[in-house]
């Protein structure tokens, strides 16, 4: 799903009116909010380095984060749902998820090579894999800076 400038506009203000009783006079009308689009799903290669607040990814084709080679993502208070896996991991990439929540179909995080995933304050909805080579010490729930 694509992010794009002109698509979306505010609701038109209801106006106030004596029939419908809700609010005292005087008092504003409660706005009722669209939510928050979910952001792309994060593809993270070679050396990159992403660093992102409040995300929400949710991903049909694919994890909603992949990181590989030397990649290194960190997110704070994201809410991540890959259909199938909600974060991979490979080769030598750090992912770092602060206070933030990860789910996946087959597994929430799945380890793969000599990546590492630091889970601080995080809620994992499923299985974390550890795949090929990697190692238990890979996950960790505290972050390691």
């Amino acid at each position: 799903m694509g992010c794009s400038d002109g698509g979306s506009a505010a609701a038109p203000s209801a106006p106030a009116s004596a029939e419908s009783g809700s609010t005292p006079a005087g008092a504003p009308a409660a706005v009722t909010a669209e939510p928050e689009p979910a952001a792309e799903p994060i593809a993270c290669t070679g050396d990159e380095r992403v660093e992102a607040t409040g995300l929400t990814i949710v991903s049909d084709d694919g994890p909603a984060v992949l990181a590989l080679g030397r990649c290194q993502v960190s997110l704070t208070d994201a809410d991540l749902v890959g259909r199938q896996v909600g974060v991979d991991a490979r080769g030598e990439a750090r992912v770092v998820l602060r206070d933030s929540r990860v789910r996946g179909g087959a597994a929430a995080v799945v380890v793969r090579g000599d990546a590492e995933v630091e889970l601080p304050g995080t809620e994992v909805f499923g299985e974390v894999r550890l795949a090929g080579s990697a190692s238990s010490e890979a996950i960790t729930e505290e972050a390691n800076e």
